[in-house]
This record gives C-alpha cells, structure tokens and sequence, in this order.
C-alpha cells in the first residue's frame, strides 16, 4: 500500500482506528473532496442527524469511487457537526462505511454550516499509487450534472 501509518504508544490515540499520522510518496494521484452532505440524487436532504450522516458518508464513498479511488485510499477525513453529543453516532457510522480502515479524522463541532437544516458535512482526501492501469482518474474526462455550478 502506498500510505505508511504512524500510531505513537506516548501520545493517545485520537480514535480507536485512527492513527496519529499518515506519509504518502511516490508516483501519487491525489483526489480532494469538497464538503459532502446528506442529500440524496435527487437534491432532498435527509432528515435527522443519523440519516444526513449516512448519507453524507454514502456521498462520500460514492465520489471517491467514482474517481477511481476506493476506502482504502482515503489519507484524512474532517467531519462537521451542529448538534452536541454526537461524537459516538459519528463514530459507530464512520466504523461501519470504513469497514476496518483508519486514516486521521477530525471531527468538529461547530455552530452552524451553510443551511441550517444542513446537520452534517464531510470533506475528505485520498491518494494512490499511479500505475499503468490504475490511471482512471487522470485521464477521465471531467463528469458534469445537470445542477453543477460553473
């Protein structure tokens, strides 16, 4: 694998799978992933904490997937959060989407996002080893939608 993870026995972990610190080098393509929400396809924001969550991270696998990029690849993780306490709900959700992968993840409380009923937003970055069929993402075209903006 590309990616060297540091785990310090004389700091304390920031998660349970989380390491401390991650290196990447080498021939490298590295994809970074505005801030994801709990939207659905069809433009509807899933409601409550729970389902935004889950599909922000849905979202999110989705994106990285679509890059020719999967789980194992993401290198850092920065969650926000508007409501209090939710740190564990977080936790069990992003546990379960990673399925065994640890990479640095911050998560923040702050006091709002764009929208108020916006409850949850994901940005994240992943990197891979180039090879000579593993070059997808740098040599598709670009993916339009219809809603993107210019």
């Amino acid at each position: 694998m590309i990616l060297q993870v540091f785990y310090r026995s004389d700091v304390v972990r920031p998660g349970r799978k989380e390491p401390h610190s991650v290196v990447h080098a080498g021939d490298t393509e590295r994809l970074v992933v505005s801030g994801l929400i709990g939207v659905r396809p069809e433009g509807v924001l899933e409601t409550g904490m729970r389902a935004q969550m889950e599909r922000a991270w849905s979202n999110l696998l989705e994106t990285v997937d679509s890059a020719g990029f999967d789980k194992d690849h993401l290198l850092r993780i920065t969650a926000y959060v508007t409501e209090p306490g939710r740190i564990q709900l977080f936790r069990e959700i992003s546990e379960r989407m990673l399925d065994g992968h640890g990479c640095p993840c911050s998560y923040r409380q702050v006091s709002g996002l764009g929208i108020p009923s916006i409850l949850f937003e994901l940005e994240a970055e992943a990197v891979r080893r180039i090879t000579d069929d593993a070059t997808r993402a740098s040599t598709a075209a670009p993916v339009e939608t219809e809603n993107a903006e210019p």
